[in-house]
């Protein structure tokens, strides 16, 4: 598992370093990697949620690589659109269900990463088009806070 998530960011992060497209990547380890070296990359220490909330606030959009969750997703998918960013994230089960691709939030393939970046391009060029898919992700992920989705284990059980 280790090796293919490793292999699938190394695709998607080689095609946004050939866009030129800038970013910024938090967590350990990556001044360790030929990433490091992009001009247009910029390579932070690891931050906890609370830390990174701010910064999600200000972020136009939001990359999520977790390849590990075909039939669900990460938390901070919800957590960026709930802060007003633009999720860009790999297709899922759950995703679909719950999202409209291009209305409230980006989303891509692993076996085309570079369809991602042909899916990103004319929204970063489109200030509205990025405001419009924002506010509409924040709207739909609502429903989905860690709140919401206690008291609906709660009502389960």
């Amino acid at each position: 598992d280790q090796v293919l998530i490793a292999r699938r960011r190394n695709q998607l992060l080689t095609a946004i370093q050939h866009a030129g497209l800038p970013l910024h990547i938090y967590g350990h380890h990556w001044e360790q990697t030929p990433f490091n070296n992009v001009p247009h990359f910029h390579i932070h220490p690891p931050l906890d949620c609370t830390a990174m909330l701010p910064l999600l606030r200000r972020t136009r959009v939001a990359l999520n690589m977790v390849p590990s969750f075909p039939s669900g997703t990460h938390e901070r998918v919800f957590t960026a659109m709930l802060h007003g960013a633009v999720s860009l994230t790999q297709t899922g089960t759950l995703i679909e269900t719950l999202f409209h691709d291009g209305r409230d939030i980006l989303l891509y393939e692993w076996k085309n990463p570079e369809a991602a970046i042909e899916r990103l391009q004319p929204v970063l060029n489109d200030p509205h088009a990025l405001s419009r898919i924002a506010h509409a992700g924040t709207l739909a992920a609502q429903p989905h806070t860690w709140a919401q989705r206690a008291q609906r284990m709660l009502e389960a059980c």
